[in-house]
């Protein structure tokens, strides 16, 4: 297998990393906050709360995994 399409698989598997780490956590959100709003009976508001969560999980998911990264891969230094 050349370089250049191991570093294609390897782009493919993180986009397919970030893909999930976004969806999972705001699905489950949305899911979790309908089932509370039809057990209490409330118009929306554990909905709307937990899809909030499900949001800022993901979003400081993809921080994380983009700190990772860049440790991985520092920046080129230019002279």
């Amino acid at each position: 297998m050349s370089k250049q399409s191991y570093k294609m698989y390897e782009n493919l598997a993180l986009l397919s990393q970030i893909a999930l780490m976004m969806i999972t956590p705001i699905f489950g959100g949305v899911l979790l906050g309908r089932y509370l709003d039809d057990k209490v009976g409330t118009n929306g508001i554990f909905l709307l709360v937990f899809t909030l969560i499900g949001t800022m999980t993901a979003f400081m998911e993809l921080f994380k995994l983009a700190m990772r990264k860049t440790k991985d891969h520092p920046p080129n230094k230019r002279k």
